[in-house]
């Protein structure tokens, strides 16, 4: 049986990897099925992962965002903590692949906590966090790149630039933290319909 939620085409991808794509969103995203946004259509994969309207409950969020975090902080502290710093190219191309889905999921962790705030009738103000570490960054590791330095230079210049991202990554944590805790707003609100108001499902209690 076909289902009606996902109707629209991709460019260039043939409709049975069409349909292999949209199975394989949904595998990994289990708790949109009863998602709204705007109380109008069922949220699709595509919708959850890029669209900032509507509203999403603490479980698909914490499956999502808080998720992804944790594995991008444990892949950063893994290469930091036991990576040889000796071949600075070879540590920087390990820095590079964490950085890189850092990059490509930026926008999708984005609109997820947006959607976030708008549950508990939140501005999507305190979302643009996420972007204070991943700017800071940027910003050290290309100055660094510019400098003339030696090995050692180099260590301590990107322990600087790690220790100021760091920082400001608390303030994320702390975002993902309460955003995780919080209940939604029962029934409407401004930013939309309950995604619950039809129930079911195990995040029924988020």
């Amino acid at each position: 049986m076909t289902d009606k939620r996902f109707t629209g085409s991709f460019v260039g991808v043939k409709p049975l990897q069409q349909g292999r794509l949209l199975r394989y969103l949904q595998t990994i995203l289990p708790a949109l099925s009863s998602q709204k946004i705007r109380g109008d259509n069922s949220l699709s994969a595509l919708k959850f992962l890029f669209s900032t309207q509507g509203r999403v409950t603490r479980l698909p969020f914490i499956l999502f965002v808080v998720g992804l975090n944790l594995i991008l902080t444990g892949s950063y502290f893994l290469i930091q903590t036991y990576f040889p710093k000796e071949d600075m190219m070879r540590y920087g191309l390990a820095l590079s692949i964490p950085a890189f889905v850092t990059f490509i999921t930026l926008w999708p962790a984005f609109a997820v906590t947006v959607k976030r705030l708008h549950d508990v009738n939140w501005s999507a103000f305190p979302a643009l966090g996420l972007f204070i570490p991943i700017v800071v960054g940027i910003a050290g590791t290309s100055f660094i790149s510019f400098q003339n330095f030696d090995t050692d230079q180099f260590v301590a210049a990107h322990q600087k630039v790690s220790w100021v991202t760091s920082i400001s990554s608390y303030y994320v944590y702390a975002l993902l933290l309460v955003l995780s805790l919080v209940k939604g707003t029962k029934g409407q609100n401004r930013y939309g319909s309950d995604p619950l108001s039809k129930g079911g499902g195990a995040e029924a209690a988020f």
